[in-house]
């Protein structure tokens, strides 16, 4: 298995607790605005609009976008075709002389400035795969390989592509080679495109990526560089990605001699602030249940950060987790994070309300009003099982201007709340059937309202001469369903 942001050990109850809006939880928000009209000394409340009931339409699912260029060296029928993990000694095609994989994995999604462009970008794995030991008769049994040693002869590659045609139509941004035991460090896809900032020097359509300086220790090229994460930028037309100037150098954001800490996802807010969310613990702590949840925002399109999340005690251990805007004007988010409860993986989720004045972040810095506190913390319904990093996206309905729902992506299912999470219902499709998404997905919505979902086939795979995986799109809009009529009166 890959590494995760963070590996909670040990049994911790999952713990809710009170907040000023435990009343309001019940009571459906997502899609409703509140101003207060005042006409003389009388106060008029516009009537609540009712929440949207969304339907995908235009739906194209699972459309292969990408696979590797390499056939497959080991073909079935051969003397060592692989078999169910297993293979014959020596680990090599008896016609190639080496044994290839197809490993096209752990995409990312972004928006041009103009709403049109759409990149997306994503791990490609070539060359020969290590020497896998096998079971064959007359043949001894060796262990396994593990994850990282099965990358050890191949060339990872980070490609990036954009489309302005609704993705007809590729072409290739970036191809660059990643230096590193395994294609990890890189991913999952923490991957967007930054507008100009003169006076950070930051040009329009440079990229920003994280990278994880714990998966890199034993790389020689990253010898030095802080066990945490950082952050590159990669500007128009340049072929090498540099590190964000930081005060703690190397693209580094938090002091290393204090945190280690993770990202797994950065976002852009409506208000045009960076965000970027993981867990922070203390320097070179393993215990991951001593980390904690971060949020960090931006204001200089990723040049300086600052910590935004207040967490009260008894938070569950974090793990990877996601966010989006509630479609209320409040400015408030809901996350959807994997986390622990009484040993068992699960889904939580949980209101993080803006305005955190008088509050200390998870790095014991000040919270202001820009920032948030984590309330109304609770364990997901049962539409949203434990699966991969978690996926939000508050979508605009129809010819709305504003988002008015809040879609899950999961390769359990896709579901859509309007009411800030208090209920999750399946987002229908015209086939009726519950539509599932590739591993680790993620999502944009275009100008024209048309939603784009990257994943690929596979799961957390070693590079395997049996290997076949690709990125898959699903791409679909969204329109409001029809209003049922009220029933009139029997005469």
């Amino acid at each position: 298995m890959r590494r995760r942001i963070a590996r909670p050990r040990g049994e911790r109850a999952l713990t809710v607790w009170g907040s000023r809006l435990a009343v309001a939880a019940a009571v459906v928000v997502a899609t409703v605005v509140v101003v207060e009209l005042t006409a003389g000394d009388e106060v008029v409340t516009p009537p609540a609009r009712p929440p949207v009931t969304p339907i995908a339409v235009d739906a194209r699912l699972g459309e292969v976008v990408h696979r590797s260029p390499q056939a497959n060296a080991t073909e079935p029928g051969t003397d060592r075709h692989w078999v169910s993990g297993q293979h014959c000694r020596p680990a090599e095609h008896p016609d190639t002389g080496r044994a290839l994989g197809k490993y096209t994995a752990w995409s990312g999604a972004w928006l041009g400035d103009d709403g049109t462009t759409i990149a997306h970008s994503f791990m490609q794995v070539t060359g020969p795969t290590a020497p896998y030991p096998k079971r064959c008769d007359g043949d001894s049994v060796a262990g396994p390989v593990s994850q990282a040693e099965s990358f050890a002869r191949a060339t990872s590659t980070q490609i990036i592509r954009s489309t302005r045609d609704g993705g007809r139509r590729w072409r290739t941004v970036h191809a660059g080679a990643v230096i590193g035991t395994h294609p990890i460090p890189f991913t999952p896809q923490a991957t967007i495109a930054l507008r100009a900032h003169p006076d950070s020097g930051v040009r329009q359509g440079t990229l920003l990526r994280r990278g994880n300086g714990a998966d890199l220790q034993d790389v020689a090229a990253y010898r030095g560089r802080p066990s945490t994460a950082f952050l590159q930028r990669l500007a128009p037309g340049a072929t090498r990605w540099v590190d964000v100037p930081t005060p703690y150098g190397q693209g580094v954001v938090l002091d290393p001699d204090r945190f280690s800490y993770q990202f797994s996802r950065l976002r852009r807010l409506a208000d045009g602030r960076l965000i970027a969310v993981g867990s922070v613990g203390p320097a070179g702590s393993t215990d991951f249940a001593r980390y904690r949840w971060l949020l960090m925002v931006s204001g200089d399109e990723g040049t300086t950060w600052s910590s935004a999340l207040t967490v009260p005690p008894g938070a569950p251990p974090p793990n990877e987790w996601d966010v989006a805007e509630i479609p209320d004007g409040s400015g408030d988010l809901l996350a959807v994070m994997r986390t622990q409860q009484d040993g068992e993986q699960i889904r939580a989720q949980a209101r993080l309300v803006k305005g955190a004045e008088d509050t200390t972040t998870t790095t014991g810095t000040p919270n202001s009003s820009a920032g948030w506190i984590m309330e109304q913390l609770r364990k997901a319904p049962a539409q949203l099982p434990h699966s991969g990093h978690p996926e939000l996206l508050s979508a605009r309905v129809g010819r709305d201007d504003e988002p008015a729902v809040i879609i899950d992506f999961a390769t359990t299912g896709v579901h859509y709340t309007t009411d800030a999470g208090a209920t999750w219902r399946p987002l229908p499709f015209p086939s009726g059937e519950l539509v599932r998404t590739g591993y680790y997905p993620r999502s944009v919505q275009a100008a024209d309202g048309t939603i784009f979902v990257f994943a690929h086939r596979g799961a957390d795979d070693p590079y395997r001469p049996d290997l076949d995986q690709a990125i898959v799109m699903d791409r679909f809009a969204l329109r409001a369903a029809p209003r049922p009529r009220a029933r009139q009166p029997a005469p």
